[in-house]
């Protein structure tokens, strides 16, 4: 009986690891994706593609960034509570794929910008 209860708690012990890891993965890659990428890429839209007046155009991104460090810290904070619920139902890692897809998807587009505004 005590053998049984101590791989339970192994398991459960190796639940909770692989949770806070992927969710600092998580925290990890919106972070670079939404304060590197994106904000290096906003530069790009409004200075030299949009070329409005320069205090239209930091207006413009400065609003811009304020908006997407919100809806980042959303995503982060949403991304928590659905990662934890497929902990608990066994489905850790397709959720955690579910989550990083679209994530990564969202920092291409913002790789693609910045390359094509550096040419």
């Amino acid at each position: 009986m005590n053998r049984v209860s101590s791989s339970f708690r192994e398991s459960g012990l190796a639940r909770e690891i692989a949770f806070f890891a992927l969710y600092f993965v998580v925290i990890g890659l919106g972070l670079y994706i939404g304060l590197v990428i994106w904000r290096l890429a906003l530069e790009v839209v409004f200075f030299d593609w949009l070329a409005f007046t320069p205090w239209v155009a930091r207006f413009l991104y400065m609003v811009s960034v304020v908006l997407g460090a919100f809806a980042l810290l959303a995503g982060i904070l949403v991304a928590e509570p659905y990662l934890n619920t497929g902990k608990q139902r066994g489905e850790l890692v397709r959720r955690f794929v579910r989550v990083v897809v679209p994530m990564l998807v969202i920092g291409l587009v913002g790789y693609l910008i910045l390359l094509s505004g550096r040419l």
